[in-house]
């Protein structure tokens, strides 16, 4: 609270609105790699934890890592190899901070290890090292991060399965790790311990690590391909393989790039939106189960701004902020409200406020940034407090000013009414009994009689 208290403040010297980052999560959370969403399973957006401070999230297999704003680390989830990085293999219910630092910019996961950066530039990883991947010149595991070499020029870092990828901010790209399928781009099946630059261009934008393959786009809007493809996932038609950075076709529009496990996403400078590799699932989103070995456009909107491929499935996010989903749909992954597998792009949900996503083996998680009024929310928030939080049983809403004629009203995260009282006469602390609501995280909606609302975040546990 006094962190937020902070910021609010922050804002209203800088006249800018605060921007709220909820974490949402949904599919199988066997292993509490949802978070705080307090069931097993769910097929839709659920809101994880009441914290709206998260900038940063990773998921894969069954456990997640993200960054809140205040640069400080976060794992939950499943363990086994280290890869959440407190020292052990323990499985984590809920966000637990990883060390005492406060100075994480970035961090990217896979099913077996863990990449970080810290702001000053600096390269940290930890977990599963057989095939070198933690790039520390040797194959021994560390369950706590670990810092790569002396150089503090790093940009971005991309963990993939037994290898890793990252770029520097001179625009060059390295790679470590596992090279049986040419996925570190050397030309040669070599695997290293130890960060290594992939060829000499310096024009590198962005690029994104899949199991046994790689893409990237360089500044001039080119997109490039490398490792292995043998459902077509390279794109370069009847080519199964590349060794080296590979360039596909001749345009040079390409504005984002998604490798998921066979197949790959990218969106165009238009808004079109571009898919191949494998379709079983119907991950392509065509509409059929055809495979395709070449980029074929999505349909016909001009509208798509960010896409993530994962495990058979994909996401894509348009420019108002909806989030659409399509493939398969293990554990109700996509977040359509069911576990049936979808062969286009199928909205979810009614917000349209989605920043990013990420998904492992059988979950997804998400963040939405919601932007809120500086001065309205300063006001309200030094006027209420909602507390336990979470809470089991009673909610009490305590106010400095006190309530009088106002409409209390609870909503899910589907953004359905769940429970509505009214506060007649002035009391300072009214109590919600909230025991027959199910375990999950909520919105109370508070309307008072002069027009101003107070909206909070809340978990029943």
């Amino acid at each position: 609270m006094k962190y937020l208290s902070l910021l609010l403040i922050i804002g209203i010297l800088a006249g800018a609105d605060i921007v709220a980052s909820d974490l949402m999560a949904w599919g199988n959370n066997a292993t509490y790699q949802c978070g705080d969403i307090y069931v097993n399973q769910t097929s839709m957006p659920t809101m994880s934890g009441s914290d709206n401070t998260w900038v940063k999230i990773s998921a894969a297999f069954n456990h997640t890592l993200g960054v809140k704003k205040d640069n400080t680390l976060w794992s939950w989830g499943s363990n086994w190899y280290g890869q959440l990085g407190h020292g052990d293999t323990e499985v984590r219910k809920s966000p637990t901070r990883v060390g005492i630092q406060s100075n994480w910019a970035t961090v990217s996961t896979s099913k077996s290890h863990s990449l970080g950066l810290r702001t000053n530039g600096s390269l940290w990883t930890w977990g599963l090292n057989d095939k070198g991947q933690l790039g520390n010149g040797t194959t021994t595991q560390t369950r706590v991060p670990g810092i790569i070499g002396y150089d503090y020029d790093w940009k971005e870092v991309f963990a993939a399965n037994n290898y890793s990828l990252a770029l520097k901010t001179n625009g060059t790209l390295w790679g470590w790790g596992d090279n049986s399928f040419y996925q570190l781009g050397s030309g040669v099946k070599t695997s290293r311990t130890e960060p290594a630059q992939i060829g000499s261009a310096m024009d590198w934008k962005d690029i994104d690590a899949a199991p046994f393959y790689a893409v990237g786009i360089k500044t001039d809007g080119s997109i490039w391909v490398w490792g292995s493809g043998i459902r077509g996932e390279l794109g370069l038609g009847d080519v199964p393989d590349a060794g080296i950075p590979t360039q596909i076709g001749t345009d040079k529009d390409w504005a984002m790039i998604s490798a998921g496990n066979y197949h790959t996403l990218a969106v165009k400078t238009d808004g079109s939106l571009w898919a191949w590799g494998s379709n079983e699932f119907g991950q392509l989103g065509s509409g059929s189960e055809e495979d395709s070995n070449v980029p074929i456009r999505i349909g016909t909107d001009n509208d798509w701004e960010y896409v993530f491929a994962g495990e058979d499935c994909s996401f894509a996010i348009k420019k108002e902020g909806s989030l659409w989903a399509w493939g398969y749909n293990n554990f109700g992954k996509l977040g359509t409200g069911n576990n049936y597998d979808v062969p286009t792009p199928t909205r979810v949900g009614y917000y349209f406020d989605w920043a990013t996503i990420s998904c492992g083996e059988s979950h997804t998680v998400g963040l939405r940034e919601r932007r809120v009024s500086v001065k309205d929310k300063l006001e309200l928030l030094n006027s209420v407090e909602i507390y336990p939080n979470p809470s089991a049983e009673y909610l009490n809403v305590q106010s400095q000013s006190g309530f009088a004629d106002c409409q209390i009203s609870i909503y899910n995260t589907l953004g359905v009414a769940v429970h509505s009282e009214h506060i007649g006469e002035q009391v300072q602390v009214h109590s919600i009994n909230i025991s027959n609501l199910p375990p999950s995280a909520y919105y109370l909606h508070i309307q008072f009689a002069d027009g101003k609302k107070h909206i909070q975040t809340f978990v029943k546990k």
